[in-house]
């Protein structure tokens, strides 16, 4: 249950995704770092695009780093 509370932190529209079925919990908790108004847009870009729960984490990694694998910042990330 505790893993769970962050959940209520996030956007509403990313509840909403989740809701529906069309954002695992898994993915939309990778996103908890993110201003709200982002999580809204990657969680979209994540439904769109078909990401994985392994990618969602692998582009937080990412995102935390600030690189993109090659040690150079990448905003054009999934």
């Amino acid at each position: 249950m505790r893993k769970l509370l962050p959940l209520l932190d996030l956007a509403a529209p990313v509840q909403k995704l989740m809701e529906e079925k069309k954002l695992s919990t898994s993915a939309a908790l990778t996103l908890r770092d993110l201003p709200r108004d982002e999580q809204t847009q990657k969680a979209q870009v994540y439904v769109d695009s078909g990401v994985t729960v392994e990618e969602a984490r692998r582009q937080t990694k990412l995102r935390k780093n600030g690189a993109n694998g090659n040690g150079k910042h990448d905003d054009t990330a999934v």
